[in-house]
């Protein structure tokens, strides 16, 4: 359900803006698969991925998706765990939101900021 949302508000996010492109880094210990998609691509990537599923979901160890993020030079990463893995000890030079899902995620190093993501939308 976590996972379904999140990809929900990555597709908002893609219609909100104009002009936008967001790499989507699929991964647990390893990166499994790298996808550009933009204001155009995002409702239609969501679906398939609702419907097919994301690939990783093994044990979680953020620094290669980090590692990926920097070869795209991000304005900004969104990372979506449940805090439990390892992460980069040092805060990239790009802002990092750690998204949260389950009741008891939290983030898994002291810099980026946090978002809880409720599983289902509030309002």
């Amino acid at each position: 359900r976590a996972l379904r949302r999140f990809l929900t508000e990555v597709a908002a996010l893609a219609r909100e803006f104009s002009r936008i492109q967001m790499t989507v880094i699929e991964c647990d210990c390893a990166v499994h698969r790298v996808t550009v998609i933009n204001e155009w691509d995002g409702p239609a990537w969501v679906e398939k991925a609702c419907r097919q599923g994301l690939r990783g979901g093994g044990g979680t160890d953020c620094r290669p998706a980090f590692e990926a993020a920097a070869m795209h030079v991000p304005d900004a990463l969104l990372y979506f765990t449940d805090g439990c893995g390892v992460a980069p000890a040092q805060a990239p030079h790009y802002p990092v939101l750690w998204v949260l899902a389950g009741e008891h995620a939290q983030r898994p190093v002291p810099w980026g900021s946090t978002l809880g993501l409720p599983a289902t939308p509030v309002g």
